[in-house]
């Protein structure tokens, strides 16, 4: 009797499931509380004009970490949270404003201060929210994508903390090995800012 080899998996077969995530917080050390439903998911979407990754919104679903560093969804000051979420895009600016920084994608610099900032704005605007995930450590708010990587910003300084957020849970807190730079997918703007 021949048989026929399984079909090899595809990425559904290896997406995290909320009691792999919860596990990776308890190994961690991670204190959590009971997740959001999905009327408080929404309700955080809407006040503060994001989308949860679907990976984001499952860790979120099944534990709501607490302690320095995570957003509190569920209990957090509005002003805390809105100033969380706009440090990626005015960290950029800052270094705009002050070190001259100026992606070549965003094609010839202006010559006024007023439109420079302006433009770095625009551009800004049309590269995918970064929604926190803890400290300076952003998930790309994208629906419908999974294995998004988890990006640490640092005004226009960006670097690849994990190629999705079970991946980032497992090397940022203790339970897989962090070894040298990360291959991830690709998140438009952001990706580009990587290593310079």
């Amino acid at each position: 009797m021949t048989g026929t080899a399984p079909p090899p998996p595809d990425s559904s077969d290896r997406r995290p499931t909320g009691d792999s995530l919860r596990k990776l917080l308890d190994a961690g050390g991670v204190a959590y509380a009971p997740g959001l439903d999905p009327a408080e998911l929404r309700a955080a979407e809407e006040s503060y004009g994001f989308t949860f990754a679907p990976e984001h919104r499952l860790l979120l679903t099944a534990a709501l970490p607490l302690g320095p560093g995570w957003p509190d969804w569920r209990e957090g000051g509005p002003a805390a949270l809105r100033m969380q979420l706009g440090l990626p895009a005015e960290g950029v600016v800052f270094d705009v404003e002050n070190a001259g920084f100026w992606p070549i994608a965003w094609g010839a610099k202006p010559a006024q201060r007023k439109h420079v900032l302006k433009s770095a704005r625009w551009h800004l605007a049309k590269a995918p929210r970064l929604v926190p995930v803890h400290g300076n450590c952003y998930l790309p708010g994208v629906a419908d994508t999974w294995d998004q990587p988890v990006l640490a910003v640092r005004r226009s300084a960006v670097e690849v903390r994990g190629t999705s957020l079970a991946d980032y849970l497992a090397r940022e807190f203790g339970t897989a090995a962090a070894t040298g730079s990360v291959e991830a997918a690709h998140v438009a703007f952001w990706s580009d800012l990587v290593d310079g």
